[in-house]
């Protein structure tokens, strides 16, 4: 798919998303034992991708403003597994709705993957999206882990800052099978940017700690960098069965694959600058996930008549509640 957003009224082209160098995927595994008699081996498990189901891409225009429009794409990840009976398996629906900004060069994307097939069965290993931003020859990456350090990776290579859990990080640069970690650390990842001689792509993850495990990857070729929104360390998977079947088997599996339905969405913000630009980039990223807090006058806001007007500030009508909440705004203060 390739989006024009111009002066000209909005022009959509339609094309197989592996051409085009963006992909939605979702990784599955389908067997499992516990080493018993249990019935647990259901199917082989594999990748389901969008690219694999053309047929069920859609486009809309949710919002169209002067300084704002909303940009909806549906469609379906289908399984990549070599198996006859599986074609047309398409086990999750993802819909992605792009944020364009007038004299912005950031775009807010909203990711959201709905589980439509048989928890019971079907596990999640890794979910992703994929930015092309072809680059040719060393590229120069960046991570929020070193903002002041940038490095070099081949075409071979991978950058990835990974949130490994709630507490902390990983940078690593993989080449082949093999993985050198660069940095580990507390706290959470934020960004990572990707700079050819000319250009740039810089991508941030929102909630990365609150929401791992998780990880932002850039590769110097023609795959750009990749959000990983779900994927273990230790190669857990997801599972969004509710009942165990030891629990409740009288009930009939049907019970099993009530967490059809269940969705996950992830808010990423993708950049583009000018290779000199990094620095000024890299702050409008961490400003995009870090939005300064407002703080309104109860006076002013009082006294306003725009809004159709507020209840006057008023000491002596709920003196009780006033009091309570003077005070405990004094304790936060002075702890």
């Amino acid at each position: 798919m390739t989006v024009l957003v111009s002066d000209a009224p909005l022009a959509v082209t339609e094309s197989n998303a592996s051409q085009a160098g963006g992909e939605a995927w979702v990784s599955i595994s389908e067997g499992a034992t516990d080493g018993s008699t249990g019935r647990r081996l259901y199917g082989m498990g594999g990748v389901c991708r969008a690219s694999l189901a053309n047929d069920a891409f859609s486009i809309e225009i949710e919002e169209a403003g002067p300084l704002r429009v909303v940009i909806r794409c549906d469609t379906q990840c289908e399984a990549d597994i070599p198996m006859h009976h599986y074609s047309g398996y398409r086990p999750f629906h993802v819909t992605t709705r792009l944020y364009v900004y007038a004299g912005k060069a950031y775009v807010r994307v909203l990711h959201t993957t709905t589980f439509a097939c048989n928890p019971r069965e079907t596990r999640i290993s890794e979910i992703g999206l994929r930015i092309p931003f072809p680059m040719e020859g060393p590229v120069t990456v960046c991570s929020s882990a070193t903002p002041g350090s940038p490095g070099t990776i081949t075409a071979d290579q991978t950058l990835s800052l990974s949130q490994v859990d709630d507490r902390g990080y990983r940078l690593s640069v993989h080449g082949g099978e093999e993985e050198s970690v660069v940095q580990s650390g507390k706290g959470a990842a934020e960004w990572i940017t990707a700079e050819g001689p000319h250009t740039g792509i810089g991508v941030a993850m929102t909630e990365m700690a609150e929401a791992c495990p998780c990880a932002l990857e850039a590769s110097a070729d023609e795959t750009g960098i990749a959000a990983v929104l779900f994927r273990h360390p230790d190669g857990q998977c997801l599972d969004l069965a509710r009942y165990a079947e030891e629990v409740a088997w009288h009930e009939g599996e049907g019970v099993y694959a009530d967490g059809m339905g269940t969705a996950r969405t992830r808010e990423i913000f993708v950049m583009y600058y000018p290779a000199e630009d990094r620095e000024r980039a890299t702050e409008e990223l961490s400003g995009l996930l870090h939005p300064p807090h407002l703080a309104l006058d109860p006076s002013w806001a009082a006294d306003c008549q725009t809004a159709g007007g507020f209840d006057p500030e008023s000491t002596d009508r709920f003196p009780k509640s006033n009091h309570m909440l003077c005070e405990l705004s004094e304790w936060m203060i002075r702890g």
